[in-house]
């Protein structure tokens, strides 16, 4: 379909890499376009919807998890149901739907997976421990890291560094994902964050996987509170599945409230 588009366009999108695709000046400025385009399309949509009854869905959505992950149900739900209207909650038990990730929801028959991922040692693109193949506790001794203490992880990587007495120079706390990514973008220091926060077109960000000692994978997955959370959705967990699974994209636009 893409390649149609370019077709029809008489102009390339999308420049193809190996870590995925990278917009071209002709595509930002049709990203542009676009998103004025669908703004105006999910306003009508909203404008005709108003005259049924308004569904108010409350979200949360667990801090270490990227927000630009999560756009892609957002956008399934507001198409199928143009009068919803999303509030975000602080805590999980006051909302309809959770999407979380921590071993104890996991085990939960409500807990529906969503997609899975490694953590991964995202490096600033000119610092040389950059072509370190994989990244050991020795690794991370005075590397210059930007703290994450919102991870659900945090402690138990905490608790490595302490027992084999690697110790990183702190030189940032970010308080939320897209912090972690600005600072990184910047070249204060390195991160220890789930892979698929990591843009795939950031040339400047460098990713190295962690040797057995430190590799760690989590799961990803909504919760629905109660059946009449998921009645209020009228979406099967297959197509949010389906959606969840789309390369997350950073510059993604969305309604919020």
């Amino acid at each position: 379909a893409l390649q149609a588009l370019e077709g029809r366009l008489g102009c390339r999108l999308f420049e193809r890499t190996r870590r995925g695709s990278v917009a071209t000046p002709e595509g930002d400025r049709f990203y542009r376009r676009a998103i004025g385009l669908l703004a105006h399309a999910r306003a009508v949509e909203h404008e005709f919807g108003e005259a049924g009854e308004v569904v108010v869905v409350k979200l949360f959505v667990q801090a270490d998890i990227l927000l630009a992950a999560v756009l892609p149900i957002l956008d399934l739900l507001y198409r199928q149901r143009p009068s919803v209207r999303v509030v975000f909650c602080t805590g999980a038990g006051e909302a309809d739907i959770a999407i979380v990730a921590n071993k104890e929801t996991r085990q939960s028959r409500s807990f529906n997976p969503l997609w899975k991922e490694d953590y991964v040692l995202a490096m600033p693109g000119a610092d040389p421990r950059r072509f370190l193949r994989e990244a050991n506790l020795q690794a991370l001794h005075g590397i210059d890291l930007i703290d994450r203490p919102h991870c659900v992880r945090h402690d138990w990587f905490k608790d490595r560094l302490a027992t084999s007495g690697a110790v990183p120079n702190i030189v940032a706390r970010a308080a939320s994902e897209e912090t972690v990514l600005a600072l990184l973008r910047m070249g204060v220091g390195a991160a220890v964050l789930p892979e698929r926060h990591v843009p795939a077109d950031a040339p400047d960000i460098t990713i190295i996987r962690f040797a057995r000692e430190l590799r760690v994978t989590r799961h990803v997955g909504i919760v629905f509170n109660g059946k009449s959370a998921a009645k209020k959705l009228n979406l099967s967990v297959e197509a949010i599945q389906a959606a969840a699974a789309k390369p997350v994209q950073q510059s993604s636009a969305g309604r919020f409230s």
